[in-house]
């Protein structure tokens, strides 16, 4: 980083110390040395408001970040600082940014701009947000077979539209490939993308790419083409289905790939399940030879979509009845009558033994539908016992504690959505109530982020219930009582409204804050939702520090003057060491402390 650069100062929103930051990467957190509170520092960059941080990869983070001069939010990806000194590394950032704005297609992650701050560089892209398909397998498994396909036509119609501007992508897989809803998906980073004729010419000797997933041709170091994107999209699409990869070894060393990559593949030896029409498609993007597979993006598209009709044909049409069997002649009708004589005999002696025995058969005759009800019943309720004592724990005053025991509830295999979601809605409000407001955004964000991960037509308003509810919850700005009404569940939105007081809350927006939080003390939960109101205990302590607040903006409001406003000091000393709550309101006395001080006029947030 050049020295002629203006340091970064931030200033203590506990002590008002001022902090030279220049050195401490965006949105990273720091210990203040005069007070010790640890604070968000470098939250803007460029004209960029950095919100959270969304994911990490090796050459930089990617930020969910506002554009303020254009009020939208992006992803903003910053190259790390230690590569930013590196002319290489900011040639290949702005050669991504490059070759992904030269490709405008609906499936395609859309690039809007290049720049650098402070010596770091950053590409702000369309933000696309609802998961990634590792993140669904990682989450189902195995993926549903018409949902594949959808996505394989979306993604295979991305990189044609690349490869009609001269590119390849290099590097397919499902990290790279994003929901924008439940029904869009996206090619993203091209990173490693190149231009088609220098791929025809190089023979480098570094292999890019995820191992699973490349091509042949790359691992013995020939030219690569659109073929090759074709063999890592087949390889994608084979895991989804398939709920592993189409080649696995104990390491992924190049001689143990090769070998295995020399090898025929067939996605029905792993699925046999998968309809024949999609087996084709799949096993043909994944020949050795690159002269075997789809030679053109139009043809592989058209068969997904031939795969994709008949699937949903097939899955449509009703049973036919079979043909009914005639029998002539007497020596047939004279058989088939010892034959109905044999059957009835049969079936008599069957209904005594099952009769002698029908309490042990038909306590072993369940239904598997009843048997997995009863075991999702057993780990709903044994769920629904951990989340009790964990509230148990918040009121104790070990939040922390409990939040660690919701997430572990979150992210358990084989529970309903909704059971999971109510956990991190419980994670959220035990994270903001023991001051980690930052992590308990991000509880909040893994509502917001729930939509994509579920398609099953049961769950579907519950889902958009909790969608809803992280949509508002990280807002920053007020919510009012009719955006939580258009926010509606089945009559359990008790706990909401918890939840977007805390939020409210930790945004300064105490009036707002105080509104939820009485509005929750008054609400009736009753039946399997009278857990919801065992948090009421917790509202206390900000009601009652909203009214000192009041009380305090009101004289301060009345004050007219620099030297009655002077005078409330000691009036806000005493005001902050009444409080029983951290976080916000502290920080919101200090704040108007300071600038009371200072002759400043203060925005009281009520």
């Amino acid at each position: 980083m050049s020295s002629d650069l203006a340091p970064i100062l931030h200033t203590c929103p506990n002590c008002s110390a001022l902090l030279d930051v220049s050195e401490q990467e965006p949105f990273s957190e720091v210990h203040c040395p005069s007070c010790d509170v640890l604070t968000r520092v470098r939250t803007r960059f460029d004209h960029f408001e950095i919100q959270e941080a969304i994911a990490s990869g090796g050459m930089g983070t990617v930020y969910r970040a506002r554009d303020v001069n254009l009020n939208r939010i992006v992803a903003l990806k910053l190259l790390r600082k230690e590569f930013s000194a590196d002319q290489e590394y900011i040639e290949k950032l702005e050669t991504e940014a490059k070759i992904t704005a030269s490709v405008r297609h609906p499936y395609v992650v859309e690039v809007f701009s290049f720049g650098c701050d402070h010596g770091i560089y950053y590409i702000a892209m369309e933000l696309v947000d609802k998961g990634s398909l590792d993140d669904l397998m990682g989450l189902q498994g195995r993926i549903a077979e018409v949902q594949v396909l959808e996505i394989g036509m979306q993604v295979a119609l991305g990189l044609r539209a690349a490869f009609m501007a001269g590119l390849i992508h290099r590097d397919v897989k499902p990290g790279n490939i994003l929901f924008a809803d439940a029904h869009t998906a996206k090619i993203v980073d091209f990173g490693l993308a190149m231009p088609l004729e220098q791929a025809k010419e190089s023979g480098e000797q570094e292999i890019w790419g995820t191992p699973y997933y490349v091509a042949p041709e790359k691992l013995n170091h020939e030219p690569e083409d659109f073929r090759s994107d074709i063999y890592s999209l087949g390889g994608t699409l084979f895991h989804a289905l398939a709920g592993r990869p189409p080649f696995e070894a104990e390491n992924a060393s190049l001689v143990a790939l090769k070998h295995l990559k020399s090898q025929a593949v067939s996605l029905q030896a792993f699925a046999p399940d998968i309809s024949s029409p999609t087996a084709y498609v799949i096993n043909r993007t994944l020949a050795k030879d690159p002269e075997d597979r789809y030679q053109s993006y139009d043809e592989l598209v058209e068969h997904l979509e031939y795969a994709r009709t008949q699937l949903l044909e097939n899955s449509s049409k009703p049973r036919q009845p079979k043909a009914r069997v005639v029998l002539e002649g007497e020596q047939q009708q004279n058989f088939l009558g010892y034959i109905l004589i044999g059957v009835i005999a049969f079936v008599l002696l069957l209904g005594i033994v099952m009769f002698i025995f029908r309490d042990n058969i038909m306590s072993r005759n369940e239904s598997v539908d009843d048997l997995q009800r009863q075991q999702i019943e057993k780990r709903v309720n044994a769920a629904e016992r951990k989340c009790a004592d964990a509230r148990k724990k918040v009121l104790a005053g070990n939040a922390r504690e409990a939040s660690a025991v919701f997430s572990e509830i979150s992210q358990q295999q084989n529970l309903p959505v909704s059971v999971k979601n109510w956990a991190v809605v419980q994670k959220a409000i035990s994270l903001y109530v023991g001051g980690q407001s930052a992590e308990g955004k991000l509880a909040v964000n893994e509502l917001r982020d729930s939509r994509v991960l579920s398609i099953k037509a049961d769950e579907t308003k519950i889902i958009n219930f909790f969608f809803d509810l992280g949509q508002l919850g990280a807002s920053d700005g007020p919510i009012s009582p009719q955006q939580f009404k258009n926010c509606k569940s089945d009559g359990n939105e008790s706990a909401a409204l918890l939840l977007l007081a805390l939020t409210q809350w930790n945004h300064h927006r105490f009036s707002n804050a105080a509104m939820f939080f009485s509005e929750y003390v008054a609400s009736e939960a009753t039946g399997q939702w009278a857990w919801m109101a065992d948090f009421k205990p917790i509202t206390q302590p900000y009601l009652d520090d909203y009214k000192l607040y009041r009380q305090l903006a009101a004289q301060v409001s009345a004050a007219d003057t620099r030297e009655k406003k002077s005078a409330l000091l000691p009036a806000i000393n005493e005001a902050k060491a009444k409080l029983r709550t951290g976080g916000a309101l502290p920080a919101e006395l200090s704040s108007l402390y300071r600038d009371l001080e200072t002759g400043k006029d203060h925005p009281l947030n009520q």
